[in-house]
């Protein structure tokens, strides 16, 4: 299951500050359920968080009107039970990271990459509106890594085994890897951290293209030159 913690330190420090309360105050400190103060301890060690818990901090938007301290607790805001179950499910900063996160991880924007590479979260290309203005460019000096490489592999030898009249070659498969992430620095996506998370998710989007006839993003053409001559799309 892919995890994520890439929230702010903003959310880690309002669920530090809550924390420390907490430890200085003692039972004056009374808002938050057991959950919430165990959020609070994930978020205050940079834990990465499952898609399940990131959902459930973006619904604690509801309680958005505990995000300001109550005048009459202005000089002990420790004890204002909303304000301290707002810190602990990481604030303002940790809300509004959740609401964009869950929201990225749900339109399959996420291309996480964990383990030795392999894409676990989305199957599908990620966002963008600018094309590869050098599709026959390739990323990194045209050199892949072991981790990466194993991880086409497996990538590419599952489907096959899926799709016995669809096969992708190896060599194919590299390719469509390097030239993302090739355009990497041109036309990223501000959801993907890095050339190979990139080059990754666009063998994903390959994949459908060549299962499906038709790619889930109708810009992405820039491997359509790699496709059989047989494949609708191919412009060979």
């Amino acid at each position: 299951m892919a995890t994520y913690n890439d929230y702010p330190q903003a959310a880690v420090n309002a669920a530090k500050k809550a924390l420390r309360w907490r430890e200085e105050y003692g039972d004056e400190v009374k808002g938050g359920t057991s959950i919430g103060w165990t959020r609070a301890n994930q978020l205050a060690n940079k834990e990465p968080l499952s898609y399940s818990t990131i959902a459930r901090m973006a619904a604690f938007n509801r309680h958005r009107k505990n995000s300001k301290i109550d005048p009459k607790f202005a000089a002990t805001p420790w004890k204002d039970r909303g304000y301290v179950a707002w810190l602990i499910w990481g604030g303002t900063a940790g809300i509004d990271w959740a609401i964009r996160k869950a929201q990225g991880i749900r339109d399959g924007r996420y291309a996480v990459q964990v383990g030795d590479g392999v894409i676990k979260e989305s199957r599908k290309a990620p966002n963008s509106d600018s094309p590869n203005p050098n599709p026959k460019g390739v990323g990194e000096g045209g050199k892949l890594g072991p981790a990466v490489i194993k991880s086409i592999a497996n990538k590419v030898k599952k489907h096959n085994d899926q799709y016995p009249d669809k096969k992708v070659s190896i060599t194919t498969a590299r390719r469509v890897v390097l030239r993302g992430m090739g355009a990497y620095n041109t036309s990223r996506s501000p959801f993907v951290r890095s050339a190979t998370q990139w080059g990754l998710a666009r063998l994903n989007a390959f994949l459908y293209l060549i299962v499906r006839g038709r790619p889930q993003n109708p810009k992405y053409i820039t491997d359509n030159d790699l496709l059989p001559k047989s494949h609708p799309k191919s412009s060979k």
